[in-house]
């Protein structure tokens, strides 16, 4: 017997076209010049224009007068200090030239050499690496397990599943150095404490760490002794344990810093600001249109499977060149919005002067839709005279105030670590008493969006601060407590 039955449903489709497109406006001008070579490289019907082999050729004259420049100073060098000895593989000590600002690699490229000598398919490898690239400086994964699934899926047109992203994060996190890509300090504890083995450990660590993080986050001490007495397991102990474990799986003061290019550069001209891009990339490539002539437009091409392989190159050349040109378009409509809406702080460069903002106010006034901003402002800076600044650092909620105007978070932020800054450290003031401080100074803001804010900036509890400022406990508490 059959039977018929209506429902009414929401379904979102997304085409090729659109997958494509999005995977380019993600991408900051550094990668996607690297993809715009890829492409040229990989697709037959894509060629640099004419603009771009000049600009090339000339560029490599330059560099090549600069390596030049360079030799003649290392050879008429005197200094004998800025130099190092090493012996080469005939047994010779030779000198080689080594500069005053040695920059070291970064981990992310050092891991990724190592993740080439695990067994893993091509498309894990390449999750791999988006995976390392998606890491904080200190080694420690902020996206969630869906969030990177779905952007990795986007970027690449395939289908990953959480499962998949779970499986490449353990062999990451099995790396030198270990626990890279973990989820925070907790994931990163219980990493480090399960390669002790059990003889290494003092009884209850596990314990403590599994059912009482917030209370060592928090520094109650006697909830957590009351809860491990019972089983005669020594809190020292386990804190002076946890005191010796590395706080961040990358050591931030020894890593090299990121080199940024800017995606725009803000200038003045006389009074008024002037905002482009930084280079424009639509101008550096075009569709091989001869090409496309004798193989797609004509009979040449006898072969079935060919024919279809040669047009979805064609179409796919025509998506990648239309999606630069719409990321420029669509960069430069943001940005004139940012500045419009931003136009104090550009001018005086003071975060004072930041002014609430949301991807809401950008999409009303653009009419993008809000995946497509989102996708444009990740990993953009813009190049000011104050200095570059990351774009989606200007994006902050608004907190209202006692005269009926929204200020931006990062200036609540500020006067919160001002807050603390000039506390008396021997008597802090708790989130509650913080909170009356704002309200006094004109912000209309509850004390869980404090606690929230000041969690964010990395300020211990009262608790934490005034144990540290007494040194009440044997141990540096700030060193065993990340908030």
């Amino acid at each position: 017997m059959l039977n018929q039955h209506q429902s009414i449903g929401q379904h979102l489709t997304i085409n090729p076209k659109q997958i494509a497109q999005l995977a380019v406006f993600q991408l900051d001008t550094l990668n996607l010049k690297q993809r715009i070579e890829y492409e040229i490289e990989e697709n037959p019907f894509l060629d640099k224009t004419d603009n771009a082999v000049e600009e090339e050729a000339k560029r490599s004259v330059n560099e090549a007068l600069e390596e030049w420049q360079s030799w003649e100073d290392f050879y008429n060098n005197d200094y004998t200090d800025r130099h190092q000895y090493f012996v080469d593989s005939n047994g010779f000590e030779e000198q080689w030239y080594l500069s005053d600002n040695e920059i070291q690699g970064d981990y992310r490229t050092d891991l990724k050499q190592q993740l080439k000598y695990i067994k893993l398919t091509p498309i894990y490898y390449n999750l791999g690496c988006f995976i390392l690239d998606s890491c904080n400086d200190k080694g420690y994964l902020e996206l969630d397990i869906t969030t990177l699934a779905d952007d990795f899926s986007f970027k690449n047109s395939c289908c990953i599943t959480e499962d998949d992203v779970r499986n490449v994060i353990a062999h990451v996190q099995q790396l030198e150095p270990l626990g890279v890509a973990s989820s925070g300090i907790l994931e990163y504890y219980l990493l480090q404490v399960s390669q002790k083995g059990k003889k290494n450990i003092p009884g209850g660590t596990l314990y403590v760490l599994n059912h009482h993080f917030t209370d060592l986050q928090r520094g109650r001490w006697k909830e957590i002794n009351q809860s491990i007495a019972k089983n005669n397991f020594s809190l020292t102990a386990i804190l002076g344990f946890l005191s010796r474990l590395r706080k961040a799986p990358v050591d931030t003061e020894i890593t090299s810093l990121a080199y940024i290019i800017p995606d725009f550069i803000l200038s003045f001209e006389g009074d008024n600001l002037k905002v482009g891009l930084n280079k424009t990339m639509a101008s550096s490539i075009k569709i091989n249109s001869s090409y496309a002539e004798e193989h797609v437009f004509s009979s040449g091409v006898s072969n079935q499977n060919e024919k279809i392989y040669l047009r979805q190159k064609y179409q796919q050349a025509q998506w990648f060149v239309e999606a630069i040109r719409l990321r420029e378009k669509h960069l430069l409509q943001i940005m004139h919005c940012i500045v419009l809406l931003q136009q104090e702080y550009f001018c005086s460069g003071c975060e004072i002067d930041l002014k609430p903002m949301l991807m809401k106010h950008i999409v009303d006034k653009t009419g993008l839709n809000i995946s497509v901003v989102s996708r444009l402002i990740s990993n953009k800076h813009i190049a000011t005279p104050f200095g570059t600044v990351s774009l989606k650092s200007l994006f902050s909620e608004g907190v209202p105030t006692t005269t009926g105007e929204a200020k931006s978070s990062a200036i609540v932020e500020l006067a919160i670590k001002n807050i603390v800054k000039d506390e008396d450290k021997a008597r802090p003031f708790t989130d509650k008493q913080i909170t009356t401080l704002l309200r006094n100074q004109g912000y209309m803001i509850a004390r869980r969006t404090v606690t929230k804010y000041r969690e964010r900036m990395g300020l211990p509890v009262c608790k934490v601060r005034e144990q540290t400022a007494k040194g009440k406990t044997s141990i540096d508490n700030e060193d065993i407590i990340l908030v």
